[in-house]
């Protein structure tokens, strides 16, 4: 939201205009990511743990009917009629964003499409999913040898222990998501500016194609 200088509304505007943009018959699903501490003390609580995503994320997921993934790290939130399909059992997958998660089952959906606002090319959350759909084939050793437990409270306040994968200390620091984005054909990605407004448009079906071919290449979004 911050760099939608010409937009003119809030958080909640921008919420209201991306519902209607979606309409009632799609889906509207936001990353609402958390941040573990490495202490006995933290535990995830479905309703109540905040996402540094953003504003608009945190609305999002506090407004009524929205579902939000049992995931303690990389949770996604939905609403409308497959928000129960692509967020149910995210809690049981090996990897975050990798088999069966959320953005897995939105590459599986043929009209699915990424949005960004006031992003540059190539900065969107699916990357992800490249980096957990066959870790053995990524080029770079992004994850400690072993996953950490951690505690999850659901939505009916039953606790329950989820392992998740967590990334090494410097991963964060090599990201160069304009690696990626110089290589995206225009059927994969569209980008341009709109009043000002950075907006990338992103088809999942030919962009994950894309992304795995990259991979496979040693291109990715780390240099």
């Amino acid at each position: 939201l911050n760099d939608m200088p010409t937009f003119g509304g809030n958080a909640r505007d921008l919420l209201s205009v991306l519902h209607d943009a979606v309409g009632e018959a799609g889906t509207l699903l936001m990353p609402a990511y958390t941040a573990p501490q490495p202490d006995e003390g933290w535990e995830f609580v479905l309703n109540r743990t905040a996402t540094y995503t953003g504003l608009v994320n945190e609305l999002f997921r506090r407004s009524p009917g929205v579902l939000r993934s049992l995931h303690p790290r990389h949770s996604v939130c939905a609403f409308g009629p497959l928000a129960a399909h692509l967020t149910e059992h995210h809690e049981r997958c090996e990897r975050a964003d990798g088999a069966d998660s959320p953005f897995d089952r939105l590459r599986r959906l043929e009209t699915a499409k990424f949005l960004t606002l006031g992003l540059p090319p190539g900065y969107l959350s699916f990357l992800h999913w490249v980096e957990d759909s066959d870790p053995s084939r990524f080029p770079w050793r992004l994850y400690e040898d072993g996953p950490r437990a951690l505690r999850v409270v659901a939505g009916d306040g039953t606790h329950i222990t989820v392992m998740d994968w967590w990334r090494r200390p410097w991963a964060a620091a090599r990201l160069d998501y304009s690696r990626v984005a110089a290589h995206l054909s225009p059927v994969a990605m569209h980008h341009a500016e709109w009043r000002g407004i950075a907006c990338g448009v992103y088809p999942i079906g030919p962009l994950a194609e894309e992304l795995l071919q990259l991979r496979d290449t040693g291109i990715v979004h780390y240099s």
